[in-house]
């Protein structure tokens, strides 16, 4: 089990938030070690691998509930494609990395809720203002570290974004994607992955992975179809101690 004091959270939400990350081989002992290590902490998260079948049930009777269930897709990029209907959209399609106006725009739509399936969004306490600023921090966050933010346009219109990161030696990261609401967001979602997926293959990168919550079946859909697979499966639990 690792323990890690989530400071990025603790400025967002305003609790002082903790996450453990626990292996299929922890068991009861590392439960009660991190409910030591987290006893100052207001608001924990907790990451299970699937294939622990004791983990899920100490962490339910020391008070954490199931929130979500996070699929780890992976893509080897040797061959990226498009499905023949979703064709027709790319000669209107553009990226580019985002402008201080795009971002700034970018940013008032995440406030208005713009993730309303995240974990935090969904927990009444704290709704999507607040998770919007958690997100709106992240990326400030990442961009500083080195994170690459793009706009992506349909016929010159500023639809959506994604941003990514380099997570090792040839593997990017594409960590956060959205499409903004308006009347090209239910036909553009395959094409708003597959430009992410094709720049990292202009760029050389030998691995595109990225994680999806189970409360996003949309995402989950597109990914598939474009020919990402599963390689790790996390339960997502969380213990709210001003709840």
């Amino acid at each position: 089990m690792k323990f890690v004091d989530a400071y990025w959270d603790t400025r967002s939400l305003g609790d002082r938030c903790a996450t453990l990350l626990f292996q299929t081989s922890d068991g009861k002992e590392d439960v009660a070690e991190a409910m030591r290590l987290s006893s100052e902490y207001d608001l924990i998260t907790a990451s299970v691998p699937s294939g622990s079948n004791l983990l899920p049930g100490e962490l339910e009777a020391a008070g954490f509930r199931f929130v979500e269930t996070k699929l780890c897709y992976e893509h080897d990029l040797k061959q990226v494609t498009l499905p023949e209907f979703e064709k027709r959209f790319l000669p209107d399609i553009s990226i580019k990395e985002a402008s201080e106006e795009e971002i700034r725009y970018m940013e008032e739509a995440i406030g208005n809720g713009l993730f309303a399936t995240d974990k935090i969004s969904l927990n009444p306490r704290f709704g999507v203002k607040v998770a919007g600023k958690r997100y709106i921090n992240w990326i400030s966050d990442e961009m500083e570290k080195g994170a690459h933010l793009y706009s992506f346009f349909y016929k010159d219109v500023l639809s959506g974004f994604f941003i990514y990161k380099e997570s090792a030696p040839e593997t990017v990261y594409p960590f956060l994607a959205a499409l903004f609401p308006g009347k090209y967001e239910k036909i553009l979602g395959v094409n708003l992955v597959f430009s992410c997926i094709s720049l990292a293959k202009e760029n050389e990168y030998r691995r595109y992975i990225t994680d999806v919550s189970s409360n996003n079946l949309p995402i989950i859909r597109i990914i598939e179809l474009l020919g990402m697979r599963i390689y790790d499966i996390q339960y997502i639990f969380m213990l709210d101690k001003k709840a």
